[in-house]
C-alpha cells in the first residue's frame, strides 16, 4: 500500500516534471522562424502535455508488476482442454481472477476510465470491475469455452447508482445465465442477482441491448469504444503492454 506521504511526493514530482517539460518545450519554440506561427504551436504543445498527464500518473501510481501472479495465470491457461469440464473451468477461472485486489479506476488519481488487458491486469495485480470480467472472458476462451456462450455485461447497481461490468455464461438461449462477478465468491445464477440491472452485453464481435437478462436487439458490429478496441488489439497481437516490460 502506498502511504499518504509517498502519494504526495509522487504527485509533487509529477507536477514538477510536467512544469519542467512545459518550460523546455516553450523555450524551444523561440528558435522557430516567425513565419511558422508560434501561438498555434504553443497551444499544440500545451494540449499534448496535458493529454499525456494521465499516462504519467498511471505509471507513477501503479504498483510494481506481479510476475508471479501473471505466471500462475499463464500456467492455468495451459491446462489441457480435455482435463476440465465446463463447470470446472468456470469455477477455476472465477476463483483465480477474484483473488486479485480490487481497485477502483484511476479516476481517484485524476485519470479517466482505463480498461486493462489480461496481461496488464495480472502484472499490475489489481483492477476495476471491467478488468476482472475481461480477464475471465479471455481466460475461458483460452480454455476452450465457446464464445457464443460468453458475454460481458454492462449494467447498473441500483442501490449505489454505480455502473458495473461482469461476465455472463449461458450455454444456450433457454438456460438461465450464470454470472461470474468480482462481487460474489462463486458463479451465481442471474435470478439471484436482484442487485444488478443489465443494460447491454457484448463480445468481440457484437453488442446486445438487454431487457432483463434477455438479449433483445443485436448489433452485428463490435463495441466501438477506444478502451475495448485497445484490449482487442493487444489480445489479437499477443503483445504485452510496453510499459510493463
Amino acid at each position: 500500500m502506498i502511504s499518504a506521504n509517498s502519494d504526495e511526493s509522487a504527485l509533487f514530482l509529477l507536477l514538477f516534471l510536467r512544469t519542467l517539460l512545459l518550460r523546455l518545450c516553450l523555450s524551444r519554440l523561440s528558435f522557430l522562424p516567425a513565419t511558422i506561427g508560434q501561438k498555434p504551436l504553443r497551444l499544440l504543445v500545451l494540449f499534448g502535455i496535458f493529454c499525456c498527464q494521465p499516462v504519467f500518473a498511471f505509471a507513477l501510481f501503479s504498483p510494481a508488476p506481479d510476475d508471479h501472479l501473471y505466471q500462475r495465470w499463464q500456467a492455468l491457461l495451459e491446462t489441457p482442454a480435455g482435463q476440465l469440464n465446463t463447470a470446472e473451468k468456470l469455477r477455476l477461472v472465477d476463483e483465480f481472477v477474484n483473488q486479485v485486489t480490487y481497485s477502483p479506476d484511476r479516476i481517484e488519481q485524476g485519470m479517466t476510465d482505463y480498461w486493462l488487458s489480461p496481461d496488464e491486469f495480472f502484472r499490475l495485480g489489481r483492477g476495476d470491475c471491467e478488468d476482472f470480467a475481461i480477464a475471465k472472458f479471455f481466460g475461458l476462451l483460452a480454455l476452450g469455452v465457446p464464445e457464443a456462450s460468453l458475454k460481458l455485461v454492462y449494467g447498473r447497481l441500483p442501490e449505489t447508482g454505480l455502473y458495473h461490468v461482469l461476465l455472463q455464461y449461458q450455454p444456450d438461449s433457454g438456460a438461465e445465465p450464470l454470472l461470474l462477478d468480482n462481487l460474489t465468491l462463486t458463479p451465481t445464477v442471474a435470478s439471484k442477482r436482484t442487485d444488478f440491472k443489465p443494460l447491454y452485453s457484448f463480445d468481440r464481435n457484437s453488442v446486445w441491448f438487454m431487457d432483463g437478462w434477455q438479449s433483445k436487439v443485436r448489433s452485428s458490429t463490435p463495441l466501438n469504444t477506444g478502451q475495448w478496441q485497445r484490449v482487442l488489439s493487444q489480445q489479437s497481437a499477443g503483445r504485452e503492454w510496453l510499459a510493463l516490460r
